[in-house]
C-alpha cells in the first residue's frame, strides 16, 4: 500500500464488464492470498485480546487528500473512469480483486469506474502486474500531478511476489489503491468509527483485522468527493 511521491508520484485493483451493470455485492472466497506486515497484525491481535485497544472517536473526518492537482479531470466525468489491464505478467486473481474493489467504490460515489481496454483512449487508470519482492507490499499506485488534475493516467501495480492471505484483504487492497487514484492520501486514524477512519488506513490489512471492514467507509466516500472536487 505504499505511497511514493515522485514526479511521477507513487502511492500505495475489475474483470468482466458485465459485472458493472450493478454494484457488486459478492461474498465469494477464492483463497487468494494477500500481503500484510506481521507486526501490525500481531499488535492488533494482542491489543484486542487484552482489551487494551484504544479507538479514537473524534467527530471530524480524518481523510486526507493528495491535492487539487492530483485528481481525475472532472471534465471527463461523463464517460466514467476507465480501468485498463496490461497483458504483461497478467494475473486473473488480482484483476478480479480490482474489479470487486471498483464495484464497491461504485456503490457509493461518482464518477464510477468502468472497464476499458488497456490501449483505449477512454482509459483513466492503468493496472499492471510485476514482481518486486516478497517484502515489497501488496500493490503500489503511481500518479502524476499536473495543473488542476493528473497529467497522466494513474498506475496501479500489483506485486506478484506477495503471497499473504486472504481474498477479502486483497480486495480491500484494491479499494485502497483505487482510493489513491481518486486523490486520497493515507488515513492514519486507527479506529472502528467509519466516520473518521476507513480502508485508506495504512496498512489497510490491519484495519481489516481490527474492524472487519471490507468496503469503503463513510469517511472514505466523503474523502473521495472532496478529493475529486478539488
Amino acid at each position: 500500500f505504499r505511497l511514493i511521491a515522485l514526479t511521477p508520484v507513487v502511492v500505495s485493483t475489475l474483470t468482466r464488464a458485465k459485472m458493472f451493470s450493478a454494484p457488486i455485492w459478492e461474498t465469494r472466497r477464492t483463497g487468494v492470498r494477500l500481503m500484510t506486515t506481521l507486526l501490525p497484525r500481531l499488535l492488533a491481535a494482542i491489543l484486542v485480546a487484552s482489551g487494551m485497544v484504544l479507538l479514537s472517536d473524534t467527530s471530524a473526518s480524518a481523510y486526507s487528500v493528495l491535492g487539487s492537482n492530483c485528481r481525475f479531470d472532472p471534465a471527463n466525468d461523463a464517460d466514467g473512469l476507465g480501468i485498463g489491464f496490461s497483458s504483461t505478467n497478467f494475473n486473473q486473481s488480482r484483476r478480479d480483486s480490482t474489479e470487486y474493489a471498483a464495484g464497491r467504490w461504485n456503490s457509493g460515489t461518482t464518477p464510477q469506474f468502468t472497464l476499458v481496454s488497456y490501449g483505449s483512449s477512454a482509459r483513466d487508470v492503468r493496472v499492471e502486474f510485476a514482481y518486486f519482492g516478497a517484502g515489497g507490499g501488496v500493490a503500489s499506485t503511481t500518479y502524476w500531478c499536473g495543473s488542476g488534475h493528473y497529467s497522466a493516467d494513474p498506475l496501479i501495480t500489483w506485486n506478484l511476489d506477495d503471497t499473504q492471505p486472504t481474498n477479502d484483504k486483497q480486495i480491500v487492497s484494491g479499494e485502497h489503491e483505487l482510493g489513491h487514484t481518486y486523490g486520497l492520501a493515507h488515513n492514519f486514524t486507527y479506529s472502528c468509527n467509519g466516520s473518521t477512519a476507513g480502508i485508506m488506513y495504512q496498512p489497510s490489512a490491519s484495519i481489516v483485522d481490527l474492524c472487519g471492514w471490507t468496503w469503503p467507509t463513510s469517511d472514505d466516500f466523503a474523502g473521495q468527493v472532496d478529493a475529486h472536487n478539488g
